[in-house]
Formats: C-alpha cells, structure tokens, sequence
C-alpha cells in the first residue's frame, strides 16, 4: 500500500529552492542573523491561501550535517507562514539514482531531524545522480536506465523510504541533451513505474520533467502527450510545475517562473488521470521587490490558479497511512549488495569497457559533454567561504597566464587539473567520506606541475583555506596536515615565515620576527 501522506484540504501550494545568498534565497544577515532575502521575505508574506509550501535543502557552508545550523533560517521561513500550511521538504542528497559507496544514512538523520522540528509531511526528491565518486554534479543526471541501476534505484529509495520520519515523494527525473549518459533498454516512464511500485512510494510528477523526455525522445505536439498511461499514476501524490522554455531545439528546465502552454496541457491530463493526486506545485516562481509575481510570468500563473480552482480531487483509491513512523537505521545485506552494484567513483570508469557490463553502454559524445561542463566549472564555480579558485590563486593564475599566452581563458589549465591526481583526490560532500576540498586539490597540482612561484603558490593557499575554515569549521573534506591545532583555534607558517591563524572566527595574517 503506497505511503501517502495526509493533506486534509487538496490545493495549490510553492515550493522554492532558497539558494544561499540569492534574492531568491536565504541571505546572512550581521545584524538580523539568517533567513530569507528581503525579497523573498516579502513573497512569503503575501502568501495567502497556499495549502502547502516545501523549501529546498541548499548547502549553508562545506560542513559535515548538522541541522542545527540551518534552524535559524528555516525558522525564519516556516515561521513567515500562515499556520495552516502545510509544510515540506525537497532534498538534494538521497542521490537515489547513485550508485557506489554512498552514506545515505547521514543523510536521512540530518532530514529526520528538520522532519522533527518543522512537522514536514513529506520529503521529495528527484530520481537522479546528484553526486559522482564524491562530487557533486552540476546538475542531478537522469538515472541509469538499465537493469543493474533499476535494481540500485529501488534498493536506494527503499533504503530512504523505510528510515525517513515522513513520506518521501520520489520525482520523475528531468531529461536534456546531453545529460543522460548512458544507453539502456528502459524507457523513462517504465523505469519510473517500476521504482515506484517495488519501494512502494508515493509519486511526483514534474511537467517539464516528462516533457523534456518526450522533447529528448524526438517528440512533438500532441506527441508530446503520449504514454502517460506507463507511468505510476495512482500512486501520484503532488504534481510540480516550474518555469520552462525552448530554445531553438532545445527544451529547457530554466525554473524561471514561466509556464509553457504545454506544462498546462498536461496538468490538465494528469488531473484527470491520477486519483490520489492532492498537491499542486508552483515550483521556483519569481517575483518583485514587492513580492508580486513578475508581469511576464503572471499569465501562466493565473492560469494554473484558475485550473487547481476548478478541479474537484477524485476519491481517494488508498488508505493514506499517518506520515510518522519508526526510524530504521540499519541497512540490510541485501540493499548492501544492491547499492555497491555500479561503481561510480568518477566519471572516467563509466568509460571503461569493464563497466559496461553493469551499466550499459556508454554515451561518449555525453561523456565529453558532462566532462566539458564540470572542466569550465572548476576555476569558474563559486566555493563557500572563498569563491572561485580564480579568486583564490589570482597571482599563481596571473603567472600561468603571462607563460601561456594562448591560454587566457584557462581552459587548457582546467582540463590539466581535471586529469591529474590531485584532482582525483578531491572528495567534498556532507555526507561522504572525507578528501581533499577542492582548493587544496589545486594546491597540490600546481605545486606537483611546477606552476606559479612556490613561495606565492603557497601563501595563497595558506589563505584561502583560512577562509575555507573560518566558513566551514566542521569540513566535510580533510583539513590540510600544514594546519595545525592551536590553543587557540588554527594555525599555520609558511616557509617564508608567514603566520595564517583562526582564532574565534576572526582571520589573523602576520609575519614572524627574521631569526637571528
């Protein structure tokens, strides 16, 4: 019997991904503490009439779990809400569709603890790989659609389903060019059924998700609207739908608050066809200074208002079960097996011959695709506590520049990290086995290649991972053995007699007297 959850008044409801410095999102405030931007305060405010609302779980800093430390902003969100609003939660790091070594149980305390706090009734996330051997990807990938990772789907979402405190709505996945990078035999909406049905879960369905597989598969029209009989439909709890558009040829997820005439279509086929739906989502809207839907964005969602309006929920065809229940905490030798069926430590074994028996056959051109996007990301992208590595290193970054001339860009620079050792070695999640953050992983390859001025090179890094640190004083990565533990907090000199220390958060930087 599918877990659904209890929602006593069916409706329209937001969910909103409140990434951390965003207008959108949550912001650090010195003087008011954390909690949403003016911005999106001002949308929560005028949210009247909502039935419902989820906030995205979205990394504060590079610690290890802790819920306490996101108790202030969320306090702040969930308390912005009108009393009778249901609330829940979108995770990001079950990574039901990964495979490997992964501690999922870290994560299911950390969520059954924000379960306790803010009485969440569900808990939804995408089935997908939102990690890869340690890294997060830069985008959750679409599961692998063959036999061995439908097995390891299942055996993840029920490990999740039986020790989480409350429902989790596993969501059909969202499909791009490019994204899916292996070939299997499973269509989309098969491969989703069957998880759905063997974990006996409830459902999510995302317009835009089964749109951009349709879109992928070649589909146009009233293609776009076939098949929907293959997926779980009675077990559909909540429908999502978030901001698309194409582009060219391309259908696009751009969760930018603008609904297609397509998305509606297809909420009005879903209404029709799924008996136990109760939750329909505006997923990621945008909105003023004010707190007012933007103009381009409100013809679609007076529309979808108008259709939730007029829609008359069906019977219900199950007996939904109370959304508490006992915690299990112990993972069986069974799912064991299971979850360590693909290996998946990075992207280059999924490439190697000797996998593919497990995992089907592998897509080269989206191979070379994902490793170009997580390649330009790895200078480009923004780390908590110190920003870029460009940011990070501008004078080591500056000399490689002045020798390499026809590399300004750095891409020739990024793509050699990206194949080195130390690269390797870069292991940095919440919840996973600790490795090198990212900063020092680049540390390591320029000292190793000969890159930069050792001297510089290595007062950069002494810097930045201050800075790391006094974000993320409980790391999720390895703290480099050149940083000691003082009586008072961190400590570390460098060869040219520099002192980097953090004592009670506050950054101290100094020379040491010349010796005698």
């Amino acid at each position: 019997m599918t877990r659904f959850p209890i929602l006593s008044h069916p409706g329209l409801g937001v969910g909103m991904d409140l990434p951390w410095g965003s207008q959108f999102g949550l912001i650090r405030n010195p003087h008011q503490g954390e909690g949403p931007s003016p911005r999106t305060r001002a949308f929560l405010e005028k949210g009247q009439g909502w039935t419902h609302f989820f906030a995205s779980w979205q990394p504060r800093n590079r610690n290890r779990l802790d819920a306490r430390e996101y108790f202030e902003a969320f306090d702040a969100v969930f308390g912005l809400l009108d009393p009778t609003c249901i609330r829940a939660l979108h995770q990001t790091t079950f990574n039901l569709g990964g495979a490997g070594h992964y501690d999922r149980a870290a994560v299911v305390d950390f969520t059954n603890k924000l379960i306790e706090r803010y009485d969440l009734a569900w808990v939804n996330e995408d089935l997908g790989i939102w990690s890869l051997g340690g890294r997060q990807m830069p985008y959750p990938l679409p599961p692998y659609p063959t036999d061995a990772g439908l097995e390891c789907a299942i055996a993840n979402t029920r490990f999740v389903q039986e020790r989480l405190a409350a429902p989790l709505l596993v969501e059909f996945p969202g499909f791009s060019e490019g994204t899916s990078i292996v070939e299997g035999p499973w269509h989309a909406y098969d491969y989703f059924r069957e998880v759905i049905e063997q974990s006996d879960s409830p459902a999510t369905l995302d317009t835009g998700h089964l749109l951009s597989y349709q879109w992928l598969l070649g589909k146009r029209g009233e293609a776009l609207f076939e098949d929907l009989d293959r997926l779980p439909l009675k077990s559909c709890f909540e429908i999502h739908l978030s901001g698309c558009q194409i582009v060219g040829d391309r259908f696009v997820d751009a969760h930018h608050g603008v609904l297609l005439e397509e998305q509606l279509r297809m909420l009005s086929l879903l209404l029709k066809r799924c008996p136990n739906v109760r939750a329909i989502t505006y997923e990621d809207p945008r909105f003023d200074a004010e707190g007012e839907i933007i103009p381009k964005a409100r013809p679609g969602w007076e529309r979808l208002q108008s259709m939730v309006a007029q829609w008359t929920p069906q019977a219900s065809q199950e007996t939904p079960l109370i959304h508490k229940r006992e915690v299990k905490n112990t993972l069986g030798p069974t799912e064991d097996r299971l979850t360590q069926a693909l290996h998946s430590q990075n992207l280059a074994p999924l490439a190697d011959e000797k996998c593919e028996a497990a995992i089907g056959k592998v897509r080269p051109e989206a191979i070379r695709g994902l490793s170009k996007r997580v390649v330009n990301g790895l200078l480009r992208h923004s780390h908590a506590g110190c920003g870029s590595l460009q940011k990070c290193y501008p004078e080591t970054l500056a000399q490689w520049r002045s020798a390499h001339p026809e590399d300004q860009d750095l891409s020739v620079l990024a793509a050699a990290f990206a194949a080195s050792e130390a690269c390797t070695d870069h292991v940095e999640l919440a919840a996973g086995s600790p490795g090198l953050c990212v900063e020092q992983a680049f540390y390591e390859f320029c000292k190793q290649a000969g890159i930069g001025h050792p001297h510089v090179l290595e007062e950069e890094f002494l810097s930045t991972m201050m800075r790391v640190l006094a974000t993320s004083p409980r790391p999720a990565f390895t703290i480099p053995s050149a940083i000691k533990q003082s009586p008072r907090g961190l400590i570390a000199i460098s060869s040219q007699r520099v002192v980097h220390a953090l004592s009670q958060g506050r950054i101290i930087r100094g020379r040491l007297p010349a010796q005698a």
